[in-house]
């Protein structure tokens, strides 16, 4: 009986089988979200969400690693977590002969910073709201006590620097986030007690967690602890003290920012949750000094723009400027603003500008119009041409596209975006090799760009690879190598391939009326007529 959505099946994630739920279901032709009545084949894939487990664990999974829920697939089940079972005891029991002690943290690890495992990613960071809550639902919470005098001071600081008339916290800070840090350190050393081991241990590992606090103070500062009003500050102030570490020139009201994004930091690294559970209560103990100490960290009067590093004044040049441009119309300009980029996109589409032209317009309305690329494509983003070749829209490093690809055993990618050079940091993690073939918007591949990407998918078929062909939007660029490759592989006419691709997805309807694909189609059939020759 095919799985319908809504169905409980089993998963294999690992070695382990869970129960799982199908959310959604992907035949090779787009991504159904309704029940449909087609048999799953090879291709098709499952989006699942495995009973029991946060919702960040969803995802696509191939019909091979599924199964009926029936009594011999439970028996199959259980032995497989029995199996896991005593893989697990037999490593705890080699773990326990080179362990040295037990509580606190391991020594083996007291010096060496948990924080050091976390990774910066500020494309998924709002600059406006470095001090927002985040997405607690994408990574594990862990749990620190902000106090309400805390919390406080981040609203005042808020409202400081982004309500009229902005102010800044004056820089530098005296006591710096390293002063307050060494500070904090030196109230617990006086309180140790002569002798005592425990005591020793637990100093060592507050030292290790707050080096590792203010060593990542200085590396997420200028990524997600700052206010757009406060970045030309910033780069004053590293102009004027290069090389500075940042915790020795910011304080604590930058500090505090920190500690609202940790816990989803701390939540999303790869760090084990034995760890995690010995840093809380260190941090929380290190926020309540903070408030007990908050009349002396914190600044009591912010300094008005014009007075910080000279940022109001170059501000008020930079406005001044504009108020000059030919196209400014005083207080209402920017509605000639948004006329004059509707009429620039609308002559962008129709094909009016020239190409240098069109490049530079296609590379700055890329990321502004993706999302209406997204919505008219979000139920076929991809479609399955054939058993080897997917086409589709541009794939992006935040909608998780490059993880469901791999699912679906894409190992290669053809790109035709001018505009967007791909999610290239995701595929490099997965080994995925990308061919760039930038094509400006709304034009068409040149004839040797078809050669090299109809060899490109030849090549790696060859070795039992998908490859995914992808523009923007998926009915242009993309398609049109699509296109080329049924010529080629499945030996197709003009008409047939545009027949075929209108029934397999939305694409342009005039491909094979195109100059490119119609003199790379003569010279296919010129080179098959001049080989027949030679055999004959």
């Amino acid at each position: 009986m095919p799985i319908k959505i809504g169905d409980t099946v089993l998963a294999y994630h690992g070695v382990m089988i869970y129960d799982a739920k199908v959310l959604k279901i992907d035949h090779g032709n787009g991504v159904h979200e309704d029940n449909d009545k087609i048999k799953p084949t090879a291709s098709t894939q499952y989006f699942v969400h495995y009973l029991g487990w946060h919702k960040k664990w969803d995802e696509w999974v191939a019909f091979s690693r599924t199964l009926e829920v029936t009594p011999a697939n439970r028996k199959l089940q259980a032995e497989a977590k029995e199996n896991a079972a005593k893989e697990a005891a037999n490593k705890k029991s080699a773990a326990k002969k080179k362990k040295i002690s037990t509580g606190g943290i391991d020594p083996g690890s007291t010096r060496k910073s948990p924080f050091k495992k976390m990774k910066l990613n500020p494309e998924n960071d709002t600059e406006e709201l470095p001090m927002g809550e985040g997405d607690f639902d994408a990574a594990r919470q862990v749990a620190l006590q902000m106090p309400f005098s805390l919390k406080k001071q981040l609203v005042e600081d808020w409202k400081h620097i982004t309500h009229e008339p902005r102010k800044l916290v004056p820089l530098p800070r005296k006591p710096s986030v390293a002063q307050i840090i060494a500070n904090y350190l030196e109230l617990k050393k006086a309180k140790l007690k002569p002798d005592n081991a425990a005591d020793e241990k637990e100093f060592k590992n507050i030292e290790g967690i707050m080096e590792g606090v203010q060593s990542y103070f200085d590396r997420a500062l200028g990524s997600i602890l700052l206010y757009r009003h406060e970045r030309r500050q910033y780069r004053d102030i590293q102009e004027k003290n290069p090389g500075a570490p940042l915790s020795e020139i910011y304080g604590a009201e930058h500090l505090v920012r920190l500690f609202v994004r940790l816990p989803v930091l701390l939540g999303s690294a790869t760090i084990p949750e034995r760890e995690l559970a010995q840093i809380q209560p260190r941090l929380n103990d290190f926020l309540k000094y903070m408030q007990k100490q908050a009349s002396s960290l914190f600044a009591t009067e912010y300094q008005a723009m014009a007075m910080t590093t000279g940022t109001a004044t170059a501000t008020a040049t930079e406005d001044a400027s504009l108020a000059m441009l030919p196209w400014s119309m005083g207080r209402h300009s920017w509605r000639l603003w948004l006329v004059s980029l509707g009429l620039l996109y609308v002559a962008y589409q129709k094909h009016l500008l020239p190409n240098p032209v069109a490049r530079v317009v296609g590379r700055v309305y890329f990321y502004p119009t993706w999302p209406f690329t997204y919505l008219s494509r979000r139920n076929d983003y991809w479609t399955l041409v054939d058993s080897h070749v997917f086409v589709g829209a541009a794939p992006m490093s935040f909608m998780h596209h490059v993880d469901a690809l791999y699912a679906r055993g894409v190992r290669a990618v053809v790109n035709l975006c001018d505009e967007y050079g791909g999610p290239v940091a995701q595929y490099k993690k997965r080994h995925i090799v990308q061919l760039y073939l930038p094509t400006i918007d709304h034009t068409e591949p040149s004839v040797a760009d078809l050669e090299a990407a109809v060899a490109f998918i030849e090549e790696k078929k060859a070795s039992g690879v998908r490859v995914y062909v992808h523009c923007k939007g998926g009915n242009g660029r993309s398609a049109a190598v699509a296109f080329a490759w049924l010529l080629y592989a499945h030996n197709m006419t003009l008409e047939e391939a545009q027949q075929y691709l209108n029934e397999k997805r939305r694409v342009r309807k005039t491909l094979y009326r195109q100059r490119n694909l119609v003199a790379y189609y003569e010279k296919l059939q010129s080179t098959r007529a001049a080989s027949s020759a030679t055999t004959s």
